[in-house]
């Protein structure tokens, strides 16, 4: 599985995204991750985080 995070600036652009790989993981199990700082964070208005897999 796949998890990236996603932030965007007040307009909607996209600013930046970072992906992460994830261990298989059983129903109810969780996973910790941490996301790289962005360069201007000071600009990111929002964010979405989506997990890809099987």
């Amino acid at each position: 599985m796949i998890v990236e995070a996603r932030v965007y600036d007040e307009d909607g652009d996209k600013l930046g995204s970072h992906r992460d790989l994830t261990p298989d993981l059983e129903g109810g199990e969780t996973w910790r991750f941490e996301i790289a700082p962005h360069s201007r964070p000071d600009g990111i208005a929002d964010h979405d985080i989506a997990v890809a897999g099987e």
